[in-house]
This record gives structure tokens, C-alpha cells and sequence, in this order.
């Protein structure tokens, strides 16, 4: 799927919305999930990490081309994109786009922060 005439509104989008984002914490090899609400008729869904597409599809089918990224309907109405083995290249911002019947694109903004696992140490 060809999503490049996204990537300007994307990028735009993410400065704008970056304000109004969830900031979700993660540690190294925890798993992250991030959801999306797609109540509403639509007819694409589009989950993009800055200019990288990570996971999209119509409304029953979805397509991922990662092997540690899955996306799954836990819930009516709702796409969650799940990562596991959480890596610090995984930092960074996230955004879901769904376009609806009418053309009109609703997004959905999370700023994801990933820390490597605290340390924990015994004193004698």
C-alpha cells in the first residue's frame, strides 16, 4: 500500500498534535500496546511512527509487515498496535490516521519514551 501522500500530512500533524499526545513509558524488552478508536464508518486505518508505516488496512483486514509489531481488535471500535520486545529505537512518535466514508481523517497521537530497565543492586 502506497501511504507517501500521507507522509506530509503526517509529519504536520504530528507537530500540531504533539501538544495534546499520550506519553507512554516503556522499558527495554517490556511489550507496549497503542490504541485507536475506529467507531465510527471508515474505510482506512494507518498507524505511522514519524515517516514509517507500521501497520494498515480497511476495516477488516489488516496488514503488518513487522515481525515484533502485531495489530489486533481487542474491542469493538478499537485497532491496537502491539510491540513486543520494546527497543530503544522504538522511541519516538506514533500516530493512527483513520479516514472515514466522508473523507474526513480523525488521528490519534502517542509519544512513546523507552528506558532501559532500572538496575537493581544488593548491598551488603
Amino acid at each position: 500500500m502506497d501511504c507517501s501522500g500521507l507522509l506530509p500530512m503526517v509529519l504536520s500533524l504530528i507537530l500540531i498534535q504533539s501538544a495534546k499526545s499520550n506519553v507512554l513509558v516503556a522499558f527495554v524488552g517490556e511489550t507496549l500496546s497503542l490504541r485507536c478508536k475506529v467507531t465510527t464508518s471508515y474505510v482506512q486505518f494507518v498507524w505511522v511512527k514519524e515517516q514509517t508505516t507500521m501497520a494498515s488496512g480497511p476495516p477488516d483486514e489488516v496488514i503488518s509487515e513487522r515481525t515484533r509489531v502485531t495489530l489486533s481488535k481487542p474491542l469493538a471500535g478499537i485497532r491496537e498496535l502491539t510491540i513486543n520486545d520494546v527497543r530503544t529505537y522504538d522511541t519516538g512518535y506514533y500516530l493512527c490516521i483513520v479516514t472515514l466514508n466522508n473523507g474526513t481523517r480523525l488521528t490519534y497521537s502517542s509519544i512513546v519514551q523507552v528506558k532501559s530497565q532500572p538496575s537493581i543492586g544488593i548491598l551488603y
